[in-house]
């Protein structure tokens, strides 16, 4: 009896585990991600792209849904106009490794500066 009654006791306090998403920093082909990492239950998955000299950088990662779901233009503080307007792509998701989908519909040379959540 003791030991159901543990068992119970414990699942009902066991910590539920966030989302899995691919995290990878500065990366130029993010389908070569292949690192992940569990979020906080407060997390979504996102991927950014930014246009560098070089081309386009991705990151890929967890980021906190009230930063996914919010889209102003003076949100980013600190930083120049010039850095923000490099920002091509910031999408968020909200299902295990969804990230891989995102940033995904942009060509060479567009700039779009667009932040959704998506439920793939």
């Amino acid at each position: 009896m003791r030991v159901v009654l543990a068992t119970l006791l414990y699942l009902g306090v066991a910590p539920t585990n966030g989302l899995e998403c691919y995290s990878c920093q500065n990366v130029a082909d993010p389908s070569a991600c292949t690192s992940t990492r569990t979020c906080a239950a407060d997390q979504s998955c996102y991927k950014q792209s930014r246009a560098e000299p070089s081309g386009r950088v991705y990151d890929m990662g967890c980021r906190g849904v009230q930063v996914c779901g919010v889209h102003l233009p003076g949100l980013i503080v600190g930083r120049s106009l010039e850095k923000r307007q490099q920002a091509v792509c910031h999408q968020c998701c909200s299902v295990s490794l969804c990230n891989a989908q995102l940033c995904m519909d942009i060509g060479s040379n567009a700039t779009i500066h667009s932040e959704m959540m998506l439920y793939c």
